[in-house]
């Protein structure tokens, strides 16, 4: 993950891995690793970059078939979950608590992955350096993986929602009101959490690029896109929610 600016949230709060974990299963994260291994097309051995890993489910997984992985989150809280997590295991992740926007150039890594919607919560030039520094870590002819939502499929669907919808886990309740602004090109989520009788509020607005403007995007950034398909490699469609793009490094 990435430092927040400004507005801008970027934050996995100890909140959103409450009500996450009903569908943040173990079950989920081995079926992604496998998905992602075979996106990334790489041997075990290869030197992989988790960009944002969070607290490490992907990377563990990749780790534990033989892939030699980094990951790097700018949130402390979170690598020290993703070492508990490589420990219980008792697989090697090479952990780094900084910025993505640090890595610098150094052209390292034979493949790279921002999942589970990393990229996007910045203001613009933020997400830019992201993939600045994501492309910049790759070796020539890498693919980076990105696993976002599909703007096309979000705002039909919240174009069909009745309302908020509210997740209730163990009494407590999130509860996202959601809207897509077309100016800025962003999903705009106001989330109030009520947990032991306190309420909290937060505003999230993840940048959710057009096709056309993905690989304008990327290309930029020296990253040509390979493919764009949905979960598990589904065709994409008008409803599709999730976008999964494989780029390579020129």
């Amino acid at each position: 993950m990435t430092e927040p600016s400004g507005e801008f949230d970027a934050r996995f709060t100890a909140d959103d891995h409450f009500f996450h974990r009903h569908h943040l299963t173990n079950e989920r994260a081995d079926d992604e690793a496998a998905e992602l291994i075979g996106l990334l097309g790489l041997e075990p051995g290869a030197r992989v970059l988790d960009g944002g890993c969070g607290d490490g489910r992907i990377a563990v997984r990749l780790s534990a078939v033989g892939f030699d992985v980094t990951g790097v989150d700018v949130d402390q809280d979170q690598i020290v979950r993703a070492e508990d997590s490589a420990a219980a295991r008792g697989v090697k992740v090479t952990w780094r608590h900084m910025d993505v926007r640090d890595l610098g150039e150094d052209s390292a890594f034979d493949g790279a992955y921002l999942w589970f919607n990393t990229w996007g919560f910045l203001d613009d030039a933020a997400n830019d350096a992201v993939l600045a520094s994501m492309s910049a870590s790759l070796r020539h002819g890498a693919p980076l993986v990105i696993d976002t939502l599909h703007r096309d499929g979000v705002v039909r669907a919240i174009d069909a929602e009745a309302g908020p919808v509210s997740v209730v886990i163990e009494g407590e309740t999130q509860t996202d009101s959601s809207r897509f602004d077309a100016t800025s090109g962003r999903l705009v989520v106001n989330r109030i959490v009520e947990r032991a009788g306190v309420a909290t509020e937060r505003v999230l607005k993840l940048r959710l690029p057009s096709l056309e403007e993905w690989a304008a995007l990327l290309e930029r950034h020296h990253l040509i896109v390979e493919s764009a398909t949905s979960r598990a490699g589904a065709p994409l469609d008008a409803d599709s929610q999730v976008l999964v793009l494989v780029a390579r490094r020129l």
